[in-house]
């Protein structure tokens, strides 16, 4: 054994957590462009893994990701041209905020390809909502002498040849793929039984006793209010020398702004920007071991692909911590009991989505995972653009404003603009 001693590059070596979710990318990734091969995958004798020989691709991809998935993606198979392109691509409204989810194969050797992603993205134009990617898993099919491996250490990235034409031919195979596949999004029926006022708790509701009902959302509730009123008794922040004193609202300007004057001049806030950073202050701040949280009324389960599960599964006990009550149920299947005071978003899978993507993306600290978390829960707990605020709610949320000591979003978007008196002065002239 050349390295019983010192294990091979062990200074290159991260954590035991992210060194396996190496590994499990890996091994997916196998998984995913050989289904002509079965694989088992296990750690500390749990099985991790375990997909059967399969004779059609789309038995490996319910193997590997879950029917939800599957339901939400658009068969791609188009072998003419010079370049053959297979696979599956998302559709429009299955999309994510990042592109961790988006596996491209060059005959059959899995790849990073810039050019190819935007390509992809071009093939859906006007049909993507901005910020948002598609994903897919791709299999091209391409004459070695079309392109070089021979540009990355580990062959993970590839030059093509005629790299405008590549660009070309996949941005109109997925064009015309989306334009047959007649698409008509789907009405999620599930929403219309979600309780919308954000006053009270938000969760799925199902038929159960009335009695039990009430019970529930009388002591979640009670938890809310001793929440808020411990919020109520500490500042955000102390007020700087610069603060805007008194603020004062004058109106709702279009569902998104609040316009209100203070002894110097006028300010426009975004009522979004400002509150989710009043949330985010009070979050970071209220330092305890763990949240409070509001419970659902009824539990939900959620259903990841493997490689989602796994990133859950690693940080399991920090979302635990910052509010919500989450644990493994099954293979690849979680249950969700309870989520962190006046959190909004009801759509659970989709927000865990998002956060995972986020702690997937670069390998980062523990605190700085928690503080990505701490951001979407603040995102998802504040008032929304577009919701309507009473006279007396703006006064609140303008109040807790002037507390702020940088008044910026956690996300680095401005949350007001300022316009003295002097600026309007020479504005019409008068200086």
């Amino acid at each position: 054994d050349l390295f019983y001693n010192v294990p091979a590059r062990l200074k290159f070596l991260r954590s035991p957590a992210t060194e396996l979710g190496h590994i499990n990318d890996t091994i997916f990734k196998f998984a995913l462009s050989h289904p002509e091969i079965s694989f088992k995958f296990s750690h500390n004798k749990s099985e991790l893994l375990n997909v059967p020989v399969t004779k059609k691709y789309e038995e490996r991809i319910l193997a590997l990701f879950n029917k939800v998935w599957l339901e939400n993606m658009i068969r791609v198979e188009d072998t003419e041209g010079f370049l053959k392109l297979t696979g599956y691509i998302s559709k429009p409204e299955f999309t994510r905020t990042l592109n961790t989810n988006q596996w491209l194969f060059l005959n059959k050797r899995p790849i990073q390809n810039k050019l190819v992603s935007h390509a992809v993205g071009q093939g859906y134009k006007e049909l993507l909502p901005n910020g948002r990617t598609p994903v897919f898993v791709l299999f091209m099919e391409l004459d070695g002498a079309e392109f070089d491996v021979n540009v990355h250490p580990t062959k993970r990235e590839v030059k093509f040849i005629h790299s405008t034409q590549v660009h070309q031919e996949i941005a109109d195979k997925i064009r015309k793929t989306l334009q047959n596949a007649r698409l008509i999004p789907k009405i999620n029926l599930e929403k219309t039984s979600i309780i919308q006022d954000i006053r009270n708790n938000a969760s799925y509701v199902q038929y159960k006793p009335l009695d039990i009902i009430q019970e529930r959302k009388d002591e979640i509730s009670e938890t809310i209010r001793e929440y808020q009123a411990s919020f109520d008794e500490d500042s955000v922040g102390e007020k700087t020398s610069d603060t805007i004193e008194e603020l004062m609202p004058i109106a709702q300007l279009n569902g998104k702004y609040i316009l209100a004057r203070h002894k110097n001049g006028l300010i426009i806030i975004d009522q979004h920007a400002a509150h989710e950073k009043i949330v985010y202050e009070k979050l970071t701040m209220n330092d305890v071991n763990k949240k409070p949280q509001q419970g659902l009324l009824s539990p939900i389960n959620i259903e990841f692909d493997f490689k989602t599960a796994q990133i859950l599964l690693e940080n399991i006990q920090l979302f635990n911590e910052v509010g919500f009550d989450i644990e493994e149920f099954g293979k690849n299947v979680f249950i969700l009991r309870a989520v962190p005071i006046n959190f909004k978003n009801t759509d659970y899978r989709e927000i865990f989505l998002t956060m995972l993507e986020e702690l997937s993306e670069t390998e980062i600290s523990q605190p700085k995972k928690k503080d990505a978390i701490f951001k979407s829960i603040a995102c998802h707990s504040s008032v929304r653009s577009g919701d309507k605020l009473e006279f007396a709610e703006m006064e609140k949320l303008l109040k807790e404003f002037q507390k702020l000591k940088i008044p910026y979003c956690p996300h680095g978007r401005p949350a007001s603009l300022n316009l003295t008196y002097g600026e309007l002065d020479v504005r019409f002239g008068r200086k």
